[in-house]
Formats: structure tokens, sequence, C-alpha cells
């Protein structure tokens, strides 16, 4: 069997070229962006929207959440009306008109309007007061601007007007013990409440209205000083309220 002699490297050889030879070949890696041609966000450019719209395009795994806007209204007494309102999803928001139409829904007017408190944010929540001592039905929607000037709308709200009852508290401001005295022409089934400013419950009772004059007394003798809201509700869910002051 022949053996197999190895010779020396000539001096005139290259070796760092076989060297390199030898090295395995290098594969370019590519971002992710490249391969799905996903548009870099320009920070010179103020447009959210856009951008995002151009994202959503070109990336499937980018997923829109809906966006929604849900306003809810209640009459507070024979003048004041309290609306509030929930804004999910939203980006790029600015300004809510709060709208308003007597009697029926074809004459919408705007009473205020409300700043949106951020461009983007998951969940937002609103609370606005509005002067209405409407004796009807009043409707409410709400008109939300975007900084591109497009505009959405809020569902209609239907709010009760206060009637023609009215209900006397006497004395008041009170001590020990109250008087309410609520003339309505009203018969059947109702519930007296007592609430303080921040509307948490603290008393409730049945009452059974007749049409005409209705009295009642509440003890206030374990009320601490300060402001109670005194509520009737009818079984047809209209109400009456007063306000009394605890000495």
């Amino acid at each position: 069997m022949e053996k197999q002699v190895l010779k020396p490297v000539s001096q005139h050889e290259d070796v760092f070229g076989i060297l390199q030879q030898m090295k395995p070949e290098k594969k370019e890696i590519v971002p992710v962006t490249t391969i799905m041609n996903v548009p870099k966000i320009r920070k010179h450019e103020f447009n959210l929207r856009a951008q995002i719209e151009e994202l959503k395009a070109a990336c499937p795994f980018v997923q829109q959440k809906k966006a929604s806007l849900k306003l809810n209204g209640e009459r507070f007494d024979n003048s004041l009306v309290n609306l509030d309102w929930e804004r999910k999803n939203g980006y790029d928001d600015r300004l809510y008109f709060v709208q308003r139409s007597i009697g029926d829904t074809g004459h919408f007017e705007t009473v205020s309007l409300v700043w949106a408190e951020s461009r983007f944010r998951s969940k937002e929540k609103y609370v606005k007061d509005d002067a209405n001592d409407y004796a009807g039905i009043s409707y409410y929607r709400l008109k939300l601007s975007d900084v591109q000037n497009q505009s959405v709308f809020s569902n209609i709200v239907e709010v009760k007007g206060y009637g023609l009852e009215k209900l006397h508290i006497s004395p008041n401001p009170a001590a020990s013990n109250a008087w309410l005295q609520l003339e309505t022409t009203w018969e059947g089934r109702a519930m007296l409440q007592v609430t303080d400013i921040n509307g948490r419950l603290l008393k409730q009772e049945p009452l059974l209205l007749h049409a005409g004059v209705n009295t009642s007394s509440i003890n206030t003798s374990r009320l601490v000083q300060g402001v109670y809201i005194i509520k009737i509700i009818k079984a047809d869910k209209s109400f009456v309220t007063g306000k009394l002051v605890k000495d």
C-alpha cells in the first residue's frame, strides 16, 4: 500500500485564501418589516390616523379594535339633566358637541362643548349637566369631531320632562323631622328615597299616592349635617325631586 506524503505548503501558496474558502457562506438577514413591507412611523408627521391605517393595511397581525360611543341621560330635577358617556378605542378625538332636541328628534342644536381628554385612550368617561326645564320629553345625542374634522354621532337618549308636579319640603333646613307635600295627578304606588349628595341611598320606603295633595314625613334626627336629595319615584319611572338641608 502506497503511503501518502504530506507536502509542505509552498511560500507561494495563498494560505489565507484557502482558509477563507473554507468558511461557511454568510446569509443576509432580512428584517421582518422588510419582508412584510411594513411602513416606518414617520416621527415628523402628526397624522396618527393615517399612519395607523397604513400599518393595519400592511401588517395582518395588527387588529383594529372597534370604537364605540355610548351616551346616557337622566333628569335630576325640574331644571337639570345629568348626562354621562363612555368612549372606547377612539383615536384622534378632539371635541364633543352636546346636542339637544325638544319634543322630537328632528331639531338637534348644540348646547355645550366638551374637549376630548386625549387623542388616544382605550376608555374614557365623561359627565356633563344640562340646564333643561322643559316639561315634555327632550332628546340628546353627541357629535364627536376628530383632528381631521371628521365626525361621528352617538346614540340618541330620551329624557322625560319634570311634569307639573311640585314637591314642598318644610321646615328646610330641618333638625329632627321634615314634612313633604306633593301635589300630583298620579294615583298609585310610588317609592320615597333619600340619598346623600353623592347619590348613596340612605333611606327608602313605599308610598301610596292619590290625585291631589299628598303629605308624608321624614325622620331626619339620624342624618348628619349636610344636603340630601329627596326623590319620589312613580311606577312609570317618572319622578320628582327636592333638596333637604339637615341642620
